[in-house]
């Protein structure tokens, strides 16, 4: 999706393993099991690389997660599981 001009992206990687994909402009709150994350705190406990422009986040999706995504401070998606 991110060649098509999206600036987010969430591919399955395996079972319940996830990756999110964004670019430096976004940001994004992990809504899970009814608390709250904001993305840093979520990069505290989970295995995450950047590239390039890229921030690549892992995690083990439960079954009630939402993530919220942000651009520039405006919320543009809520991404539910199921992915």
């Amino acid at each position: 999706a991110l060649e098509y001009g999206y600036d987010y992206e969430i591919l399955k990687i395996q079972d319940d393993i996830y990756a999110l994909v964004l670019k430096p402009n976004m940001r994004a709150i992990f809504h899970i099991e009814g608390r709250e994350f904001k993305l840093r705190e979520i990069m505290k406990r989970t295995l995450w690389v950047r590239k390039s422009d890229l921030l690549v986040l892992a995690f083990r999706a439960p079954r009630t997660i939402a993530i919220d995504v942000f651009q520039f401070g405006k919320k543009i998606a809520t991404l539910r599981a199921p992915f």
